[in-house]
Formats: C-alpha cells, sequence, structure tokens
C-alpha cells in the first residue's frame, strides 16, 4: 500500500561534525526534508509535535542519549513505530544487547563512507514500509468488518488512523461511503475526490461520487462522473459494472447519444448484437447523421449476419462521408458475402 517517499521526514540528532558528515550522505542520496536536533531534548521536543518518517540519533547524545530517545519513542504508541538508527564509534555486545532489547531498528558505527549509510537508510525504509502496510492492513481489515456492520463511527475511527500513516485511495474511498451514508455530502466528495487524486482509474469512485452528486441535484457532474466510471470499466472489461454505469447516465439524461454509442459497443464486444443494434437504434433517435454511430450500427449488423441491414447503414456512412476507410472495408466483406461484385 505504500510507496517511499524520498521527502519523507529525517530527524539526524548528532553533535555538529557527525549531522554535517551525515546530512551531507542524505542529500546526495535524495533525501531533502532533514531536521537537524543538537541534542536528545531537542529530538524528543520536535518528535512529540511533527511527523517523522525516521530517526538517526547518535548514541552519545547530549541532555539524554540516543538509547534513552529510543526508549522514550518505544514507549509512546504513536512513534513506536518509526525505525531508529543509532549512530556511535565504538559498539560493545552489552550495547547491542541493550539497543536491541530497547527496540532499535539498525547500528552504524564511525567513521563509515557514503554506501554504507545509503545501504541502511535503504533498510530501513524497508522495514518501515513493512511496519506500516502491516499496520495498515490490519487496520483496513478490521475496519472494513466495522463497515459492512454499519458501525460507521468505529470504521471512521480505523481509516483515519490509516491516513496518518500514509495516504490509500482505498481508504479515503471508504472514509466517502460512510460520509454519503451519514448525508454529509461535502465531506463525502471531498474524500471521493481525493480517492481519484491517486488514483484516476479508481472507477468505484468516480460512480460513487456520481451518486452523491445526484442526491444534491448537481446532475450534469452526477452525468459526468458515472460516464468516466463506465469508460473505466469498459477499459478493465468490468462489462456489468459499466452497464449499470451507463445506465445511469441516461436516468440523468436520456438524450446522451455518447451513452447509447458506449453501451452498444459494450454489447457488441460481449457479442450481445441485438442489445448492441437496440442502443445504436436509439443513438441514432438522437442523431441520425451520426456517421460513427451508423458505422458502428453498420458493423454490429454485419457481425450479426444482417447483412442487408448492414449494406444500409454503411452506404448511408459513405455517402455522409466518403473517405470512410473501415467503413468502406467492412462494406467490401458485406457484399463478397451476399455474393455481390466489389
Amino acid at each position: 500500500m505504500h510507496n517511499k517517499n524520498k521527502n519523507d521526514m529525517i530527524i539526524l540528532a548528532a553533535g555538529s561534525h557527525c549531522r554535517a558528515e551525515v546530512v551531507s550522505v542524505l542529500y546526495d542520496s535524495g533525501y531533502t526534508e532533514i531536521i537537524e536536533a543538537d541534542d536528545g531534548v531537542s529530538a524528543w521536543n520536535y518528535l512529540k509535535n511533527n511527523k517523522v518518517e525516521m530517526v538517526l540519533a547518535d548514541w552519545n547524545l547530549s541532555q539524554f542519549n540516543g538509547l534513552v530517545l529510543l526508549e522514550l519513542m518505544q514507549a509512546d504508541q504513536k512513534l513506536a513505530d518509526i525505525p531508529v538508527m543509532l549512530l556511535c564509534s565504538k559498539v560493545n555486545r552489552e550495547m547491542i544487547i541493550d539497543a536491541g532489547h530497547a527496540g532499535v531498528s539498525a547500528i552504524l558505527i564511525r567513521p563509515f563512507d557514503t554506501k554504507t549509510l545509503q545501504e541502511k537508510i535503504a533498510d530501513l525504509s524497508d522495514v518501515r514500509d513493512k511496519d506500516l502496510d502491516t499496520r495498515a492492513e490490519t487496520l483496513m481489515d478490521i475496519g472494513k468488518k466495522h463497515l459492512n456492520k454499519g458501525e460507521y463511527k468505529e470504521a471512521l475511527k480505523l481509516f483515519n488512523q490509516i491516513v496518518e500513516l500514509y495516504e490509500d485511495p482505498e481508504v479515503y474511498y471508504n472514509i466517502g461511503y460512510i460520509r454519503a451514508a451519514q448525508q454529509r455530502y461535502d465531506e463525502s466528495i471531498v474524500a471521493f475526490r481525493k480517492a481519484i487524486y491517486l488514483d484516476k482509474k479508481f472507477a468505484d469512485a468516480y460512480r460513487a461520487l456520481g451518486e452523491v452528486y445526484e442526491k444534491i441535484g448537481q446532475n450534469e457532474k452526477a452525468e459526468n462522473m458515472m460516464q468516466r466510471a463506465g469508460e473505466i470499466y469498459m477499459e478493465k472489461s468490468m462489462s456489468k459494472e459499466a452497464e449499470i454505469a451507463f445506465n445511469e447516465v441516461l436516468k440523468l439524461n436520456p438524450n446522451t447519444t455518447n451513452i447509447y454509442n458506449s453501451l452498444g459497443i459494450l454489447y457488441r464486444r460481449n457479442r450481445e448484437f441485438s442489445k448492441a443494434i437496440n442502443a445504436y437504434e436509439k443513438a441514432l433517435k438522437i442523431d441520425s447523421e451520426d456517421e460513427n454511430i451508423l458505422f458502428n450500427l453498420g458493423r454490429a449488423c454485419f457481425e450479426a449476419g444482417l447483412l442487408d441491414q448492414a449494406m444500409l447503414y454503411l452506404q448511408k456512412v459513405l455517402k455522409l462521408q466518403p473517405d470512410f476507410e473501415a467503413a468502406e472495408e467492412i462494406l467490401k466483406r458485406v457484399k463478397k458475402k451476399m455474393g455481390q461484385s466489389i
């Protein structure tokens, strides 16, 4: 669920010489959001009030040392999942045991080269990502169970906890669903739009947003969202979902030519030729001289074995647009099947 991001906030707590060395490597590695603290108290105060993704702390910090900072973080539920790497000039077996018991993610001994530090930071990112994924998936599973039971307050609390970890389109979709069920439509719109922003192909979010717009009387926006949902469903070969979305548009506006055309394409792909022909014919009642609809209708008739009708529609296409090559090609195939000269 989580995407690694070199804009993640890193706090570096160490003496000035060590900080300068590490900061240089971090910048060279592409990390730009780095907070520097010169003692344990400053680092702790920042951690309590700000979101941080990773901590690099010198074991020998002033005020209180890196190990104490780690222990304080482990005792705080909001900070316990943040990976911590301790930096030290020397290490012994007792120090390793103490750090392990305290929950350290990594220990790096100075002096170190750029490659070693980069590898350690990459390892911390992997640990952090796996921990976040596990925690988020657990929260999502529990949240969905509450959602299915209609326990919206409990579900919403869990989904908001996931958002605090990182942004996920499905989480925002679930929040939008809850807010819509609570008739808090402004909030549901914000959540659904956030889901779409994070995943431009999130068809369910477009459809749900369309339903909310319909409920508040913004039918034009509802049409647009439903149509986009239908198009994405079609791209994903989700025929039933696409059909439902397109029919929702037609309920809002029965004179939407391109929706009948889209339904015709959908049915033709599924070899439901009678439904396809019916959809194209409804589109022609709205615009009888749309060469693309005429072509699609002629093609559907040809594939359905209705050769006389296919010839009629394809000839109309070529009368409107003589250089319509696809129509000309299918017309040749129609004539060949009918035994006519081409």
